[in-house]
C-alpha cells in the first residue's frame, strides 16, 4: 500500500529529494499525523498522485525541513477540511500546485495555517470563479504571505455555450491595481477558440514582464545613435509603465472562420472591462471556407 511506501520513505534518514508518481486514480492514504520521532530530512517533495488536502497535510507533518513542494493533482477532501494545527515548515519557500481542484476557501485555510517563509507560489486551477477575486487574493497575500516574491497564477474557464459576465468577471480589472503593479505581477488573458464548443479563457498573473525592459534598452540605444530623435528616457519609461498597467491579450484560433467569429462575438463584453495594451493573435490553424 502507499502507506507502507511512505513509511519506508520517511524512515530514510539521509533522503533529500523524493518524487512519487502514480496513475490518474485516487488512492487511499491512511497515514497517521506524524509524531516527533518520525521526522525526516526531505527538502524537495514532488507528489504526482491524486491526493486530497487532508492527506497532503498529513504527509507534510513528516517533512519539517521541506524547502520545495510540488503537487500535481490536489483535490478537495470528501469530508470537510479541518486544519486544527499550525503547519510549521520554516524552510518552505516554494509551492507549485498544478491542476488544483481545491475550493478557494480550502486554499485560503491552508495558507492561513502555513507557518513558512514562502517566496514563490505557482498555482493552476479551474471551475471555481471565486479565484478571480483580486481583493481576496490581496488580503490573503498581505496578511499571510509577507515574503512572497513570485506569484504565478492561472485560472481556466471553459466557455461551451453563452458567455455571461458574472461578479468576478466585472471586477477583473482589480488585478491591475497599484498593489499588483508594485509587486510587478501582471494580468494576461488567453483566448482559445477550439472546435466542438470547447472554447476557453485562461486568466493568469505573471511576474515581471522582462521582455519590455529589453525593448526599452533597444529603444534607448537607437536614440543614442540617432541624435535627431527627441525622445527622453523618461518618456520611454512612462510609456512602458502605461503598458504595464494594462492587460496582455493572446488569441489562439483552431476553428474555421464562422466558429471563431461567433466565439469572439460571444465574449467581447469581457474586453470592455480591461485596458488591453498588448494584443497577440495566432491564426496558424485558421481555416477559411
Amino acid at each position: 500500500s502507499f502507506d507502507n511506501i511512505y513509511q519506508l520513505i520517511f524512515h530514510l534518514p539521509f533522503l533529500k529529494y523524493n518524487s512519487l508518481s502514480y496513475g490518474p486514480w485516487k488512492i487511499p492514504i491512511t497515514l497517521p499525523f506524524a509524531r516527533n520521532q518520525q521526522f525526516n530530512s526531505i527538502e524537495y517533495l514532488n507528489i504526482n498522485i491524486v491526493i486530497t488536502l487532508n492527506k497532503l497535510i498529513t504527509i507534510l507533518s513528516y517533512t519539517p525541513k521541506l524547502c520545495r513542494l510540488t503537487c500535481q493533482q490536489l483535490y478537495s477532501s470528501s469530508q470537510h477540511t479541518q486544519i486544527n494545527e499550525i503547519i510549521v515548515l520554516p524552510y518552505l519557500t516554494y509551492i507549485n500546485f498544478n491542476r488544483c481542484r481545491l475550493q478557494f476557501s480550502e486554499l485560503e485555510l491552508f495558507i492561513k495555517k502555513l507557518n513558512s517563509q514562502l517566496k514563490v507560489l505557482h498555482f493552476n486551477t479551474f471551475d471555481n470563479i471565486m479565484y478571480l477575486d483580486a481583493n481576496r487574493w490581496q488580503r490573503l497575500i498581505l496578511q499571510y504571505l509577507p515574503y512572497l516574491q513570485k506569484f504565478e497564477f492561472e485560472y481556466d474557464e471553459n466557455i461551451s455555450h453563452i458567455f455571461q459576465l458574472g461578479q468576478y468577471h466585472q471586477q477583473i480589472n482589480r488585478f491591475t491595481s497599484s498593489f499588483w503593479l508594485k509587486q510587478q505581477w501582471y494580468l494576461q488573458l488567453q483566448i482559445y477558440a477550439l472546435p466542438f464548443s470547447n472554447n476557453r479563457i485562461t486568466y493568469s498573473i505573471h511576474s515581471y514582464r522582462k521582455k519590455w525592459y529589453h525593448v526599452y534598452e533597444h529603444i534607448k540605444n537607437d536614440i543614442q545613435q540617432d541624435k535627431s530623435i527627441d525622445i527622453t528616457s523618461q518618456n520611454i519609461r512612462n510609456s512602458l509603465i502605461s503598458y504595464n498597467r494594462g492587460v496582455e491579450l493572446i488569441v489562439i484560433n483552431h476553428c474555421d472562420f464562422e466558429q471563431y467569429q461567433s466565439f469572439i462575438e460571444n465574449i467581447k463584453s469581457l474586453f470592455q472591462l480591461v485596458q488591453i495594451t498588448c494584443l497577440n493573435i495566432d491564426l496558424s490553424y485558421f481555416h477559411c471556407k
